[in-house]
Formats: C-alpha cells, sequence, structure tokens
C-alpha cells in the first residue's frame, strides 16, 4: 500500500473538527501518499499539509451552487407573497436577525427539534432536490477525474469516499480501476433522527442513506449515532465501529486561553461549533434557576457560532447574564482543548448525540462532564458517579441548576466526581486508536 486518493466535500478545518487532517496524516506518518480532491471551503480558516507525500486539488461542487440560488429564489418568492398579504417580511442586518420575539423566550430547554427539518412534504422535497443534485455532481466529478486524472486514480491502491457527498463517485471509480474502496463516516446524525425507521431514512435523508454505500471496509465513527445500525441496514458487512481517540500529541503544542479575568471563579465550558444542533441555550437558561450567590461565582464559556448566536446573545442579556456568559467562538481546537483541562466542567447538550471529541477530551483529560441522557454516552459516563447525565424533561434546568450548585458549593463533592472520573479508561488516545483503525486497512491485502 503506498497511495490513498480521497474525495469528500470537506475542508480541513483550523477551527472545530480535525477529524478528516488526522485520518490523512495517519497515512502521510507512515510513508504512504495521500492524494485529496475536495471540494470543500472554510471562511474561518484552513490548515495546510506541508509534505512531499501529500496534494491536494480543489474543485467546485455544481449542486451547492445551484441549490443557493434555489433557496435564494424561494426565499425572494416567500417574501412576494408575505408583502401582498400586508404582512411584515423579516430583514436581518449582517450580524442581528430582526425578529418579533426572541427565539429562545419561545423554547425551553426540553424542547427538541427535528435536527434538519420537521418530517413533511416540505422537508421531503428539499431534500430530494438536494439527493438529485448530489447525483448529478457525482456524475460531473466522475467524468473531470476520468478526464483529468487518470493517473492518480491508476497509481492508487485505495480510493476513500469522506462522508457521503461524493460517495457514489468514489464507489465507481474504485470499481472501474480495480482499487480497494473504503468509506468513512463521522456519525449518521440526520439518520439517527429517524429513531431506526428506515423507510424515513429513504424518504427523508435519502443522501445520508443510499451515500452509506457498500464497501470493502466502512468506517463508522461511534458518536453515539448507532451508525453500526444503518452500515449493516445498507448491506456494510466489514465495519470499524470505535470512537474517536484523542489526540494528544497534537495538543502537547499548548494555545492556552488567557482565563485570568475569571479567577476563583467555577467555569463550566460547552465546547460547541457553528451547528444549531449544539443547543448552547440549554447549557445557558439553568442558570436563571441558581441562587444569586451561587450564580456569582458561575461562569459558562461557549465556542459557540452558528448563524443565530446574535439572538443568543440577545437573549443572555435579556436574562441578565451578561456577567455569566462568555461567547469565545473564534478558538482554534487547541485552544478549546486548553479549556477543556483547565476549566471545572464540560458540558455538552447536542440535539441529536453527544458522544463527540468534546465530551471524549473531557474523560480523558479528568474534566467533569454534564450531559443528556441521550443514550449516546452509556458505557462513557455513569450519571452521578463520574459525571451527570440529565433527562431531557420539563425538571431538566431545575436538574441541572442543583447539579452546578453543588459542585460549587461542595468541594469534597466535585473531587469525590474527579476522582471516579480519573478511573475511567474508555477513551484512548488517537495513536491507539489509529493503530487498530490502520490494522483494519492492512487486512483488506492480506
Amino acid at each position: 500500500m503506498k497511495n490513498i486518493l480521497l474525495i469528500t466535500a470537506l475542508p480541513f478545518r483550523k477551527q472545530g473538527n480535525q477529524s478528516m487532517m488526522r485520518f490523512v496524516k495517519m497515512f502521510l506518518s507512515r510513508g504512504i501518499a495521500v492524494e485529496v480532491f475536495t471540494s470543500g471551503n472554510d471562511q474561518r480558516g484552513e490548515n495546510a499539509v506541508m509534505m512531499d507525500n501529500f496534494s491536494l486539488h480543489r474543485f467546485s461542487a455544481l449542486r451547492d451552487k445551484i441549490y443557493n440560488v434555489i433557496r435564494a429564489f424561494i426565499r425572494t418568492l416567500k417574501n412576494v407573497v408575505r408583502k401582498v398579504k400586508g404582512e411584515k417580511v423579516k430583514v436581518a442586518t449582517e450580524n442581528i436577525p430582526v425578529t418579533r420575539k426572541n427565539y429562545f423566550t419561545t423554547i425551553k430547554s426540553e424542547d427538541t427539534f427535528p435536527p434538519y427539518g420537521k418530517h413533511n412534504i416540505t422537508t421531503l422535497l428539499n431534500k430530494w432536490t438536494f439527493f438529485i443534485l448530489a447525483l448529478v455532481d457525482n456524475v460531473w466529478l466522475t467524468s473531470y477525474l476520468l478526464l483529468f486524472h487518470r493517473k492518480s486514480l491508476k497509481k492508487a491502491d485505495i480510493i476513500v469516499g469522506y462522508e457521503n457527498a461524493y460517495a457514489f463517485t468514489a464507489k465507481f471509480l474504485a470499481r472501474l480501476y480495480g482499487k480497494k474502496y473504503i468509506n468513512k463516516y463521522q456519525g449518521v446524525v440526520p439518520l439517527k433522527a429517524t429513531n431506526e425507521n428506515i423507510s424515513d431514512c429513504k424518504r427523508y435523508y435519502p443522501l445520508s442513506y443510499y451515500g452509506l454505500n457498500t464497501s470493502d471496509l466502512c468506517f463508522m465513527v461511534n458518536d453515539g449515532t448507532n451508525g453500526i445500525f444503518y452500515a449493516k441496514a445498507r448491506g456494510c458487512k466489514n465495519i470499524y465501529f470505535e470512537p474517536h481517540g484523542v489526540a494528544v500529541d497534537d495538543y502537547k503544542d499548548i494555545q492556552e486561553v488567557d482565563l485570568s479575568a475569571y479567577k476563583d471563579k467555577f467555569i463550566i465550558f460547552n465546547n460547541a461549533s457553528n451547528s444549531k444542533l449544539k443547543r448552547a441555550d440549554r447549557v445557558i437558561r439553568p442558570l436563571l434557576s441558581l441562587a444569586p450567590n451561587i450564580l456569582k461565582q458561575v461562569i459558562v464559556i461557549s465556542t459557540y457560532h452558528a448563524e443565530d448566536l446574535e439572538e443568543l446573545r440577545a437573549f443572555v442579556k435579556l436574562s441578565g447574564l451578561d456577567a455569566n456568559v462568555v461567547f469565545l467562538e473564534n478558538l482554534t481546537h487547541k485552544q478549546s482543548n486548553y479549556l477543556v483541562r483547565n476549566t471545572a466542567v464540560s458540558f455538552m447538550t447536542n440535539e441529536v448525540s453527544n458522544l463527540g471529541n468534546p465530551m471524549l477530551e473531557a474523560i480523558y483529560y479528568r474534566t467533569p462532564v454534564i450531559s443528556l441522557d441521550d443514550k449516546s454516552m452509556d458505557g462513557f459516563i455513569t450519571n452521578g458517579v463520574d459525571g451527570f447525565l440529565i433527562p431531557l424533561n420539563s425538571e431538566y434546568d431545575k436538574t441541572v441548576a442543583d447539579i452546578i450548585t453543588k459542585l460549587v458549593t461542595d468541594k469534597g463533592y466535585y473531587q469525590q466526581i474527579k476522582d471516579e472520573l480519573s478511573k475511567n479508561f474508555t477513551v484512548n488516545t488517537l495513536q491507539v486508536q489509529q493503530e487498530k483503525e490502520f490494522k483494519s486497512i492492512v487486512a483488506l491485502f492480506n
């Protein structure tokens, strides 16, 4: 095995998830050349790989361009209809959405929402339109690679379809050239939203479902979304199902965050991203249930930076929590890791699953965690012993507030949780996980 060809729609993000970068470096560090074809880009910045045995090719995704035009047309059409009906058209400044009432005052922590829209005719049409455009995009990319990159296809020992966007192209080319085909997925959040209803998977998430195709080896990350169920449902036989490992070597190069302004405060870290599914409001709202003498000791730091961030900031201000909530949305993954290790608690309340790198890193570095009792953390945290898994019900805010109060006021109890967490060895390092991962790849050639 000398050459890997990887096809994806993802960028090498500088902020947030570093999984693809680490996957690529797993091969490069072993002297295996990697050639990446990607349509991904991140305006917040991207990492660069400066190695002789690595090359990166960018191409434009037709589906995104067409889909964005369609969405813009639909938005315009809706506004025209509102004007005709005499309704006020919702507009937005560059940063702050104009709404009649702050959105976060209209929902409760226990309210849940389908992660990609309600399962109705609108969502069905939306997803199938995107799926058809994705198929067109795959046909275009296949033609492009066959015309201009046949040399790369011929020399590759393995072709990897990283996530579902170009899985059809990756598999077709692998079979056409007689190469090993690997498909890799960072979990299946959309499919998990159907609660294992295969009919709904096909109906509402066709790209996620059909893009999970059969392969010589399926890498399905255990992120709490039960990806192995869906991989088996799609006919995958050789499945590597493991959680991520913690990149301890990467974090030896410490990037500190100045916490001097919060000296002697009980800091709760919400290591969120640019996805509204992270539900940072569930971390903030319980603060309103704290007694004043406890509240003044607590600070929440969140890296949440989804499109509704300004509305969430407004909610914080409306709630009188300006002094208790800080948004640091421009941190690198190394700075986020510094906060994982140097704050009192890591708190994640995602809409679908919470077993991601933020929680894995917290467990590994012995930082107590608070999360949801959504089954995604089962086997990694024992509620009330080495962490807290909170039922999402009408008592959620009060339950979280009671836990925070106990941790703040009873230092012995807090230390007890940390001591129990020190006995938790459910999370491995990235090196250990990648060694197992690489062995499963080598086995394809034996």
